[in-house]
């Protein structure tokens, strides 16, 4: 699995499977969603950060696999949608 990170700005676009407890919370995200393996990138993104926990089968692609195909400055993955535990990070 890999610890990766999305930038967010309103929580509200999302669809919480479970009530969120603190700072903890179960989502459901769209088919495809681009995150990053570094946190201060997904900062650039929104005032919240979503820190996740992903399996290595849910990861579709990471753009350290082929060289310049994606930007490699936002150490980018996309990731197959699905329900994510997630932790919420905030300002």
């Amino acid at each position: 699995s890999f610890i990766l990170f999305r930038g967010v700005r309103n929580l509200a676009d999302y669809r919480f499977v479970e009530a969120p407890v603190g700072n903890r919370a179960v989502l459901r995200l769209n088919n495809l969603n681009s995150f990053s393996s570094r946190p201060e990138h997904a900062w650039q993104f929104g005032s919240r950060v979503l820190e996740a926990d992903v399996p290595a089968a849910k990861i579709f692609f990471r753009s350290d696999l082929l060289p310049g195909v994606l930007p490699r400055g936002e150490e980018e993955s996309l990731v197959i949608g699905g329900d994510f535990e997630v932790t919420v990070r905030s300002y």
